[in-house]
C-alpha cells in the first residue's frame, strides 16, 4: 500500500497539470506485461505464430511443473491437457521435470 501511495504522490509531484495523464506515469506501467483479460495484439512486423504458441505453451508447462513439485499428471491437470499430450510437449520442449506415468501410479519404472 505504501508503494502505491508512493507513486501517486509523486506523479502528482511531477505532472504539469491537474491531471495525471500517460505522460506522467513510468514507462513500465505502460510496457506492463498483459494479463488474462487483455486481448493479444499482432506487433506490426508480424511474427511467426507457431513458434510463438510454442513459447507460451512451453512457458506455461514450465510453471505448472513448477507447482506441482515436478508432477507431469497434476500440471497437465492444471493445463487441461491429457498426460499424453503433456507429455509429448514436454518432451519437444525439452522440459525437465516430472516422473513417467507409470511411477506416479506408484508403479514401476519403465
Amino acid at each position: 500500500m505504501r508503494e502505491l501511495e508512493n507513486f501517486i504522490e509523486r506523479a502528482l509531484a511531477l505532472s504539469s497539470s491537474e491531471t495525471i495523464t500517460t505522460e506522467d506515469l513510468p514507462q513500465h506501467l505502460l510496457t506492463a506485461p498483459r494479463t488474462e483479460g487483455q486481448a493479444a495484439s499482432l506487433p506490426p512486423e508480424g511474427l511467426d505464430l507457431e513458434a510463438h504458441l510454442e513459447r507460451v505453451r512451453s512457458e506455461l508447462m514450465s510453471q505448472a511443473l513448477e507447482r506441482t513439485g515436478g508432477s507431469q499428471t497434476q500440471a497437465a491437470g492444471l493445463l487441461r491437457m491429457s498426460f499424453r499430450s503433456f507429455r509429448y510437449f514436454a518432451k519437444k520442449a525439452a522440459l525437465i521435470g516430472g516422473r513417467s506415468e507409470d511411477e506416479e501410479r506408484g508403479g514401476p519404472r519403465e
